[in-house]
């Protein structure tokens, strides 16, 4: 399979797709994220591939980087399962009707909507360095993680990892230490452990809708289930790796400089995606 894929594109295109999943899998270990906001635009617009296949591959390799982030917080005690339990049914149903209606929009729509997601997470991500200049950002005060919250940030990562293939950590995070008040450790615990049972569903989803797109191939690659997946394991070969790594130089390195050089990525991909 993988002699297949490597005549359709060229050595070069490997080459592009093995780093990506190597800084993907770095940047997840790193800073708790999916590694899809570096590897769809990477796909889409350094190889010209087209979004939907972009989207599936980044989703089947968001199941592999979500593991070992999973296996570091349970190792650590940091996941509330409780927590868990009451996002999860929402974000599973809402990830299948995401992967749904993606499926119903052309690439160019989804590549505009992606590009607004990163401004977002470029938002995230600055109010993350500003908060690490001030000295955190913990709380102290009881959670709130009633039904009606955790069902509705379910249904919003959910939704908006189904529709445009990201694992949903930037939004999670954000929403479980905001509206839930976990602290932010057990936030990004809780984001994790729930996307390693919904990623796989929506991985599958997208995969099985992906043939019947009948898209025209883009740079050499057919918009099909198997494309998506000889992408994604060349993207995972050092994707889950690295997240290892990750996980573990988190308390080694200067992750406030990893995060700045990350932001910069982020504008420069939104600017690309959004003029084009």
């Amino acid at each position: 399979a993988l002699a297949r894929y490597t005549a359709r594109v060229s050595s070069t295109a490997i080459v592009i797709l093995i780093v990506t999943g190597l800084v993907a899998g770095l940047l997840a270990g790193l800073l708790g994220i999916g590694g899809s906001v570096i590897m769809i635009p990477v796909i889409t617009l350094g190889l010209g591939a087209d979004y939907h296949l972009a989207q599936a591959a980044a989703m089947c390799v968001n199941v592999v980087v979500a593991i070992p982030a999973f296996y570091k917080h349970y190792k650590k005690k940091a996941i509330r399962f409780d927590v868990v339990g009451r996002i999860l049914p929402g974000a599973l149903i809402a990830i299948v009707v995401g992967v749904m209606l993606s499926d119903r929009l052309p690439s160019a729509v989804l590549t505009r909507v992606f590009g607004l997601f990163l401004i977002y997470a470029v938002y995230i991500n600055a109010r993350k360095l500003i908060q690490h200049r001030k000295g955190g950002d913990e709380d102290d005060e009881p959670t709130h993680a009633d039904w009606l919250r955790c069902s509705v940030i379910g249904v919003v990562v959910g939704g908006a990892a189904g529709l445009l293939g990201i694992g949903g950590g930037v939004i999670a995070v954000a929403l479980i230490h905001r509206f839930i008040n976990l602290p932010l450790r057990h936030s990004v615990a809780v984001s994790s452990t729930v996307m390693c049972l919904t990623a796989p569903v929506g991985a599958t989803r997208k995969l099985m809708g992906l043939d019947a797109l009948h898209h025209p191939p883009l740079a050499g690659l057919p918009v099909d289930a198997q494309t998506a997946l000889l992408v994604a394991a060349v993207l995972a070969s050092t994707a889950i790796v690295a997240s290892y790594i990750g996980a573990h130089l988190t308390h080694k390195l200067p992750v406030v400089y990893v995060r700045a050089v990350f932001t910069l990525l982020l504008v420069v991909a939104c600017v690309k995606m959004l003029v084009g």
